[in-house]
């Protein structure tokens, strides 16, 4: 009975031991013929207590069997050891590993116990050209050795992933949206996206309006078919046929072509004019066709290539520590404009070691009198600059006020300190971005006002006194600086007690602080 009850009590142990054994699982993955697939391998919570790794993998085996085979690209440590571990990949086929090609053993080491979870390695593999779309490639673990920082064996189990072969995506030829003065030349770049590869040829015809006029000597061949021929024919209006090609094998993304296009000088701002595309043929290098791109269309707008007038960023001053509202302005021959984008840099100042001003909080920055019941954004995250959306409900004329922007001035900027405040802009106009004139402004730093300097000349004198007394007396009306400066003691009103100081002061028998 007790030699039964040993045995159980065994059994027991091994099955829990068996139950808690981590794991090292290669990940599933998907990719494109041609494709460099990233794989994980990744330990889960329960490989615990591991400093050092031996990692056999194999991805010789696909299904249907026979397929073309993946290619190691390179292996790396992953996250779960610490920066300064060491790893040595063994890849079969190459640097004279006797290994076999499609197979690869991995040690790595560190000098202290690791715990799941966590990544392990990260082997990147080179899908073939030809490799069958739907092929599945199975990615084993086919070794596995851990050990701890005391050369004792940790135990866990393994799980291979797979790597399926997808269908490529179906590239795109594009040309971006653009906008143009009447009668200006703007080149259009025509583009192919990343899913375009292996040509060496591509052909396609651009559909326009009959008024836009193309000089086909000025085509010129995009950065991606550097250094290959070009040719356009432009000979029926309103159609532009481009060729071009390489002597070698290109892959986009990339501009295959610069189209300069005139838009007649009877164009009207707001005119929007179609780039389409027909006709697109795609060749490798040997002659052979190509899938063709799928083709994306694009416009041309008419605008104007600078709005009226200018946008003023007023000068302004404070006093450390305070805030102060500076103003962007329209002058009067700013028209219809329905909102305007202010990029502002007040990273400069004189003397350039001043510490810097900040604009306080986005939420802070208003819209101005121009644009009632407007949305406002506003982007402080690099220091010392500002960008400021203000999209109005209506359009709206010059001069007014755009926006009002609140600066924090330093508790300890400096008397005299200038802080330049550089402004680039664009304004809406008839739904399409323009440029404007925009005038950057300053901001200078004043000197704190005196306690008893009523008046702000910077000194006391019996003027103070006296407009004290007649504020005391209610015979006059001080703003909020001089009725601060009045009011010595802060209880929110001038007493004549308060005018005696000031008087004191004036006459140099007493001193306030």
């Amino acid at each position: 009975m007790l030699k039964k009850i040993v045995l159980l009590t065994l059994a027991l142990s091994l099955v829990g031991t068996a139950a808690f054994a981590g794991v090292v699982a290669v990940s599933d993955a998907s990719g494109r013929p041609g494709d460099v697939v990233a794989i994980s391998v990744k330990a889960d919570a329960d490989v615990r207590g591991v400093a050092a790794a031996g990692i056999g993998l194999d991805i010789r085996s696909s299904e249907p069997p026979g397929a073309p085979q993946l290619a190691f690209v390179n292996i790396t440590a992953g996250s779960f050891w610490p920066a300064g571990s060491l790893i040595a990949p063994n890849i079969g086929g190459v640097g004279g590993s006797s290994l076999p090609v499609g197979t690869a053993y991995v040690g790595i080491v560190t000098t202290e116990n690791r715990n799941g979870p966590g990544e392990m390695l990260v082997f990147q593999v080179k899908i073939p050209e030809t490799a069958p779309v739907g092929t599945v490639y199975k990615l084993a673990i086919n070794r596995l050795e851990l050990s701890n920082a005391a050369g004792a064996s940790v135990s866990a189990t393994t799980k291979d992933g797979s790597l399926k072969i997808v269908a490529p995506e179906s590239g795109k030829i594009s040309v971006k949206n653009v906008s143009a003065a009447p009668g200006e030349t703007v080149n259009l770049e025509v583009e192919v996206d990343e899913n375009v590869k292996g040509f060496s040829g591509i052909g396609f015809t651009m559909l326009m309006d009959v008024s836009l006029k193309v000089d086909p000597n000025k085509v010129a061949a995009g950065a991606l078919m550097k250094g290959g021929l070009i040719a356009a024919n432009t000979k029926q209006p309103g159609r532009v046929i481009i060729g071009a090609t390489v002597s070698g094998i290109v892959n986009g993304p990339g501009v295959v072509a610069v189209v300069p296009v005139t838009l007649p000088s009877t164009a009207k701002v707001g005119d929007v004019f179609p780039i389409e595309f027909q006709n697109i043929e795609l060749s490798d290098i040997t002659g052979k066709q190509l899938v063709p791109p799928t083709p994306v269309s694009g416009k041309i707008t008419v605008a104007l290539s600078k709005a009226p007038g200018a946008l003023i960023l007023k000068d302004a001053k404070g006093k450390p520590g305070s805030v102060v509202v500076v103003q962007v302005v329209a002058d009067d021959k700013v028209r219809s404009i329905s909102g305007a984008v202010l990029d502002l840099d007040f990273r400069t100042s004189t003397p350039a070691s001043a510490p810097p001003i900040s604009v306080t909080k986005p939420e802070d920055v208003k819209a101005g009198s121009m644009f009632p019941n407007a949305i406002v954004a506003a982007n402080l995250n690099t220091p010392g600059k500002a960008l400021i959306g203000i999209a109005g409900a209506a359009p709206a004329n010059g001069p007014g006020v755009v926006a009002e922007i609140p600066f924090l001035i330093p508790a300890n900027a400096a008397k005299n300190t200038a802080y330049a405040i550089k402004m680039s802009a664009t304004v809406a106009m008839d739904g399409t971005d323009v440029p404007i004139e925009a005038v950057g402004g300053t901001i200078i730093v004043e000197q704190p006002r005196l306690r008893g300097d009523v008046n702000g000349d910077g000194k006391i004198s019996v003027t103070d006194a006296t407009m004290a007394l007649s504020a005391a007396l209610g015979l006059i009306k001080l703003d909020p600086e001089q009725f601060a400066a009045a009011d010595l003691n802060g209880d929110g009103k001038i007493s004549i007690s308060e005018v005696t100081r000031i008087l004191r002061a004036a006459l140099n028998l007493e001193k306030l602080e």
